[in-house]
């Protein structure tokens, strides 16, 4: 079977992530996650693009959220419920750039994963919109972190920022697998 997008990343370091972490980055064919979720929007005009070019979910402070990963040969299509607003994103390793590229409507970013004491640290080294790199001083910054909770739940607080510390959005919560679905 082929490996997930994070299992190629990580490498070795797969094997030591927290169950529940390994659960929903393995490879194994579609797997549907729910959950709880809170989302947060940047103010102004920049974080209003932003969010409207990912095709980000509007601002909610408790949803429900669902995600389905189907993977394919070369990549991962994630859909991601956040109550009745859909998200979709693509996720493939790229081998020259030993990363995870993530595609989301017009805006496509390089990440990277590092796992340190059981928490996988996710950062977003580049960025571009419609295949044009974005220079360094506003390329987003992620502060992005994915663990297990103490009831083995996979939690997730990812954000996004412009420059040092302009929010251009934040959603976080807990998942666990719901269905296996079939394709």
């Amino acid at each position: 079977m082929t490996q997930s997008p994070f299992q190629r990343a990580l490498g070795l370091d797969f094997a030591k992530l927290p169950a529940a972490l390994q659960r929903f980055h393995s490879s194994d064919p579609p797997y549907r996650f729910q959950g709880r979720a809170r989302v947060e929007h940047g103010r102004g005009i920049l974080p209003a693009i932003a969010i409207k070019s990912g095709g980000f979910p509007p601002q909610t402070t408790d949803t429900a959220i669902s995600i389905i990963v189907t993977p394919s040969s070369v990549s991962e299509t994630w859909e991601r419920m956040f109550g009745t607003h859909k998200t979709t994103s693509e996720l493939r390793y790229d081998t020259a750039k030993s990363a995870i590229i993530e595609r989301f409507g017009i805006v496509t970013c390089t990440l990277v994963p590092a796992l340190n004491d059981g928490v996988l640290n996710v950062a977003v080294v580049r960025a571009s919109v419609l295949g044009i790199p974005l220079p360094r001083f506003i390329s987003p910054r992620s502060e992005s972190r994915e663990w297990q909770d103490e009831q083995g739940r996979f939690c997730f607080d990812i954000a996004a920022y412009l420059g040092r510390d302009r929010l251009l959005i934040r959603y976080s919560g807990w998942l666990e697998p719901a269905l296996r679905t079939t394709s």
